[in-house]
């Protein structure tokens, strides 16, 4: 049987060629214009796999399972035994894009910040205020808090020193009760 129509002759060896989106283009114009189902099938099958190698899987997966579909026992065998290739295909495709779009949280912390400074560019004014504010707040509360560390310190050893002498006296009181 030879090939009569000159887009699937152009769409074979363009997909010999590794040429796939001219593969694509000339074996879609096939499947739109032709009337013979068994041309439209071989156009369909060398879709399959000219969108594959062009990462367009889930064309290959739509236009294989409209295959799965032919009268044609030969080309329902041969879409029967692609669709579970390609679904793992696809799958590890999505795989990939789920694993590239984790972030951690400090480069999530940075995504949103940046698409907050984009919305509102205003803000990185605001946010180098609050920097500086921040800091003289900082500064101030240095000498405070080491004020707050010998304060806290001296009065545990205050407490340390007065201990015994607390306890002391509890014991006299104690032993006058008695």
């Amino acid at each position: 049987m030879s090939i009569k129509n000159k887009n699937l002759i152009a769409g074979l060896e363009a997909l010999k060629a590794k040429d796939y989106e001219e593969a694509i283009f000339q074996l879609e114009i096939v499947c739109e214009t032709e009337l013979d189902q068994t041309t439209i099938e071989k156009a369909q099958i060398n879709l399959v796999a000219a969108y594959e190698q062009n990462n367009q899987i889930e064309k290959a997966l739509e236009t294989c399972q409209m295959l799965t579909d032919s009268k044609n026992p030969i080309h329902k065998k041969w879409a029967k035994s692609e669709m579970p290739h390609l679904a793992k295909v696809y799958t590890a495709i999505l795989e990939a894009r789920a694993k590239a779009s984790r972030k951690t949280a400090k480069q999530k912390a940075i995504h949103w910040l940046v698409e907050f400074i984009k919305r509102y560019p205003q803000t990185i004014l605001y946010a180098y205020q609050v920097k500086s504010i921040w800091q003289k707040v900082q500064q101030r509360w240095e000498p405070i808090q080491e004020f707050m560390d010998r304060t806290g310190e001296a009065i545990v050893y205050k407490l340390i020193e007065w201990f015994p002498k607390f306890t002391q006296k509890l014991k006299q009181i104690t032993q006058k009760q008695k």
